[in-house]
């Protein structure tokens, strides 16, 4: 056993007097014959030797880097999720920013041509609050009575469904009640046979309305269209209100009902128009 370490030391010896002797020869500009072949085959030799030594050193060097500055990288991390986090609450405000702009272009030249093709004059308004209360939603949008606004003007959407009608008014806003809300009401005539009724709001429903008192015997079913009748002073004949999608009796068969399908009920009602003269 001590024989085979000794020649191992001894081998070891040798190739350390090897190495530092190729090295003193290179150093000194001496030539050594062989040198070229020997210098390669000690490199091949101990190359993979030196790359797991660097290998190794990298690795504990990296762990030793991350325990030490934990806290500091911990920190960092944070300060980046939050910075992400604003940046994309930018990037959603910069899109919607643009949406709304590249709507309201849109909403601008339609309300010059709607201007045009209409016998009634109309003033373009934003959507700019929704007021939901126990029973009921109130829409407020940007114009009042310096915009020439009034209470009891109709609000329709940009292709001219019936939104609503203006409850109340102030100097630079105004508050209206929407077709879906209880306290909503408007005559209504049934654009295909020319039945008439009366539409009123839902509770609880804002895509539905309903339309009573409805003679018994009148021509109305599935998939009609409902419009404003004119035969009240707050609105214009024929906007559109919505599409039947029931009938039943009502008042034990004496008249009929139809649950309708707001038009309003289909649209965001970020952009409207207020009727002012009809």
């Amino acid at each position: 056993m001590h024989s085979r370490y000794k020649y191992v030391l001894i081998a070891f010896l040798i190739i350390v007097l090897l190495t530092t002797g190729l090295g003193l020869g290179e150093y000194l500009g001496l030539s050594i014959p062989g040198y070229l072949r020997l210098d390669r085959g000690l490199y091949n030799l101990f190359s993979p030797v030196v790359e797991f030594t660097a290998y190794l050193y990298n690795t504990i060097t990296s762990y030793v880097f991350v325990i030490f500055n934990l806290n500091d990288i911990v920190s960092e991390n944070r300060e980046l999720t939050r910075e992400v986090g604003r940046l994309q609450d930018r990037i959603h405000r910069l899109e919607a920013s643009l949406q709304q702009n590249k709507r309201l272009e849109e909403f601008t030249d339609f309300l010059d041509a709607f201007k045009e093709f209409v016998d009634y004059e109309v003033t373009g308004a934003l959507v700019i609050a929704k007021a939901p209360t126990n029973q009921e939603d109130i829409l407020i949008i940007n114009r009042g009575s310096k915009d020439g606004l009034e209470e009891n003007m109709p609000v329709i959407t940009y292709n001219g469904s019936l939104v609503g009608q203006i409850s109340q008014v102030g100097v630079s806003t105004s508050q209206v009640i929407p077709v879906y809300n209880p306290r909503f009401a408007a005559g209504g005539i049934v654009e295909r046979s020319r039945v008439l009724g009366l539409i009123s709001g839902q509770t609880g429903q804002k895509k539905y309305n309903i339309m009573e008192n409805i003679d018994p015997e009148a021509d109305i079913e599935y998939g009609d269209h409902i419009l404003t009748s004119g035969l009240s002073e707050n609105y214009p004949k024929y906007l559109p209100v919505g599409r039947v999608v029931k009938v039943e009796e009502d008042n034990y068969g004496l008249t009929q009902k139809a649950e309708i399908q707001l038009y309003a009920g289909q649209y965001t009602l970020e952009e409207v128009l207020v009727i002012t003269n009809f």
